[in-house]
C-alpha cells in the first residue's frame, strides 16, 4: 500500500512517515519548507494551494492512500481549501465538508491537542508557563483531550487500508 503523507515534516506528519516506513509501506511525503530526516520516504516539495503541483505529486507517487497531516494554522487556503484538492474553527469545518463532498469515500480524522515530541506550540507554552518564563492564560472556554503524536499517526495508518469512511475523532482518553 503506497502512502502519501502531506505535511510530512510536521509533528504528526513526521511520526506518520516514521510509522509507515517502519511498517514497510512505500511512502512519499510532501513538505512546504524542508523535508524531515526520514530518508526512507520519497520527499516532494508541495504548497497545498497550488492544485497543479498537488496533482503532479499525486500522479508521480501513485498512492493507494493520502494522509493530509498539514497544519495551515489560520490560513484559509491551506486549512480549508487545501485538503479538498488531495482528498480545522470555520476553516476546519469547511475542510471536512469539502473533503467528504468531493471524496465521499474519504476518512476525515479529527484530532485533539497533539503532544509528545516537544514540537507542538501548545506543549511549548505549557512548559514555559510551568517554568515561569511566560505569562499567559490557556484554554478557558473548551475541553481538550490531549493525545500523544504516536497514537493518531498509528490510527491514521490503521484506518487507511480499511473500507472505513466518514469522520473519526482521534483524541486522548482524558479531558
Amino acid at each position: 500500500m503506497t502512502v502519501v503523507i502531506i505535511g510530512g515534516s510536521g509533528s504528526l506528519g513526521a511520526e506518520s512517515v516514521r510509522q509507515a516506513t517502519a511498517a514497510g509501506h512505500p511512502t512519499a511525503a510532501a513538505y512546504t519548507t524542508k523535508p524531515a530526516n526520514a530518508s526512507e520516504a520519497a520527499w516532494h516539495p508541495l504548497d497545498l494551494p497550488d492544485s497543479k503541483r498537488v496533482d503532479a505529486v499525486l500522479a508521480e507517487a501513485g498512492p493507494h492512500r493520502v494522509v493530509n497531516a498539514s497544519s495551515g494554522r489560520a490560513e484559509w487556503t491551506i486549512t480549508a481549501q487545501g485538503p479538498v484538492r488531495p482528498a480545522m474553527a470555520a476553516a476546519k469545518a469547511a475542510a471536512k465538508t469539502g473533503v467528504l463532498l468531493v471524496h465521499p469515500q474519504a476518512v476525515v480524522a479529527r484530532t485533539s491537542l497533539i503532544i509528545g515530541d516537544g514540537r507542538c506550540e501548545h506543549e511549548r507554552i505549557v512548559h514555559e508557563l510551568a517554568a515561569g518564563n511566560r505569562d499567559r492564560v490557556l484554554f478557558t472556554d473548551g475541553i481538550r483531550c490531549p493525545v500523544h503524536v504516536a497514537d493518531p499517526a498509528a490510527a491514521l495508518l490503521e484506518l487507511a487500508p480499511r473500507d472505513t469512511t466518514g469522520i473519526h475523532r482521534l483524541a486522548g482518553p482524558h479531558a
